[in-house]
């Protein structure tokens, strides 16, 4: 799958991604360890220099990857992702491994980034802690 649609947004009008309040899907990876999981409490905290919030519980796997790995990707969803969105945020891999498979979930990597994205979504901010 190309991802020649993507384009770079300024870090600083990065927070115009996330300034309307959606749900989003934060993906992390340690070692051939991954997961997704959607969080309804992402915002911008602060604009120079660009920094997010999430509220992730500290039960959850895709915590637990984002602390070992130091890094995480916020993604928006489409429309068309609804039921998996409610999916990754109904199922823990922790319950489940094939958490992923389950759910339908696409991911891809961009050059020289180690967090996957979520195929589809319309906006991804990759973070480091």
């Amino acid at each position: 799958m190309s991802q020649s649609y993507i384009a770079p947004v300024e870090l600083e009008k990065a927070y115009r991604l996330l300034n309307h309040g959606p749900t989003v899907l934060v993906s992390a990876q340690h070692g051939d360890d991954r997961n997704v999981m959607a969080a309804a409490w992402a915002c911008a905290l602060e604009f120079k220099p660009a920094k997010v919030t999430v509220v992730l519980d500290k039960s959850t796997k895709t915590r637990q990857l984002v602390e070992q790995s130091g890094y995480f990707t916020l993604q928006v969803p489409c429309y068309a992702q609804l039921n998996m969105t409610k999916q990754l945020g109904t199922i823990s891999k922790l319950d489940d491994p094939q958490k992923l498979e389950h759910c339908g979930v696409e991911l891809f990597y961009q050059k020289d980034l180690t967090s996957p994205l979520v195929s589809g979504c319309i906006a991804w901010l990759v973070c480091k802690l």
